[in-house]
């Protein structure tokens, strides 16, 4: 969601695989626990958007940089040659994620 910014249900459950109606239940939940922003199209009221809040922003940015910090220290006990394999093989993941992803 954070990627997407502004994502309707139908596109969000595309995303995650996951079926309309338990997204739908979940996403009412983080709505609730102010996670979550809902917004209705003013054409179209069935239409809803959902993104996230600065609350649910925050916690996404504290997340991700918690396990960044994490994975820094265990790349330390890590001995060099080892590092350039995964580097290495980072690089083959990204290549190949670019080229399914067009």
């Amino acid at each position: 969601m954070k990627r997407l910014k502004k994502v309707s249900l139908k596109k969000l459950s595309e995303e995650l695989s996951v079926s309309n109606s338990s997204l739908s239940i979940m996403l009412n939940k983080l709505v609730d626990d102010g996670w979550v922003h809902r917004a209705f199209d003013n054409t179209d009221r069935r239409s809803t958007f959902f993104s996230l809040t600065q609350k649910g922003n925050e916690l996404i940015d504290a997340e991700v940089n918690q396990k960044l910090d994490v994975i820094a220290e265990r790349i330390l006990t890590v001995p060099d040659n080892e590092k350039q394999v995964i580097v290495d093989s980072i690089n083959t993941l990204q290549t190949f994620i670019s080229t399914i992803s067009k």
